[in-house]
């Protein structure tokens, strides 16, 4: 078990690195020593003198990105749980992936037959993907990701001198917005329960036994963006803390 908190800056740190371009992300939030960890409080505040507006705007950024990044996020879960067969290390394959599985939801949502949540999901064809993929091709858009990023940097004031709140996490439960923090709230997601989807990823876990993606269903999909909404929506206001 893991603090809640926690754990959801961890993943928006995590994704809201994705463009940065050098080593050091948000150098000059880094050199005056802000914490992107907002779910621990420091004991050592910082001068609110350090706020200039380079770090506003490095924040803006920070912020801007974890909220644009629900494909990432949705990959990662599913990558996590079934056998894609998508090679991740492929930042092309990588990126159409995501972009196509992301744009079948929105199209299940539009066409309403989300409604049907029982209803097998249909997941983009890898072998389409491998084919396109398999070269570069001039004037085709991708972003490389930066695979060099330190993201430690991030969090190396609070994790010296705070502690986290203990509120946990379970596969069981989701998250809702509170003044101060989040909370757990007692409600499961059932048809990832029912399939054995596990909605907690972090980039260290040890490799779990894959699932088949052919019980995929709508529910399934629709429960995961879900999780995706819960956890990192509102990162616009409380993205930093400049403690």
């Amino acid at each position: 078990m893991e603090n809640i908190d926690e754990y959801i800056w961890q993943r928006r740190i995590h994704h809201g690195v994705r463009q940065q371009k050098g080593t050091v992300p948000f150098p000059e939030s880094v050199k005056v020593g802000l914490d992107f960890n907002a779910a621990l409080e420091r004991k050592e505040k910082l001068d609110p003198g350090l706020l200039t507006n380079a770090v506003l705007l490095e924040l803006c950024a920070f912020a801007k990105t974890v909220t644009q990044s629900k494909m990432y996020f949705l990959l990662e879960m599913l990558d996590f749980n079934f056998d894609l067969g998508v090679d991740l290390d492929n930042d092309q394959q990588y990126y159409e992936y995501a972009r196509r599985a992301d744009s079948k939801i929105k199209d299940q949502i539009r066409n309403k037959t989300h409604q049907r949540n029982k209803d097998k999901f249909s997941l983009p064809d890898i072998s389409f993907l491998v084919k396109i993929t398999a070269n570069e091709h001039p004037g085709r858009y991708y972003p490389k990701r930066n695979k060099m990023v330190d993201t430690s940097v991030l969090t190396d004031g609070s994790r010296k001198t705070a502690e986290p709140q203990k509120t946990e996490i379970s596969e069981d439960t989701s998250m809702v917005k509170i003044p101060g923090g989040l909370r757990v709230k007692a409600r499961s997601y059932p048809y990832c329960e029912d399939l054995g989807v596990s909605l907690f990823v972090r980039p260290e876990d040890a490799p779990k036994d894959k699932l088949d993606p052919n019980p995929l269903t709508n529910g399934v999909m629709l429960e995961l963006l879900d999780f995706f909404a819960s956890s990192l929506r509102n990162a616009k206001q409380d993205s930093s803390r400049l403690d």
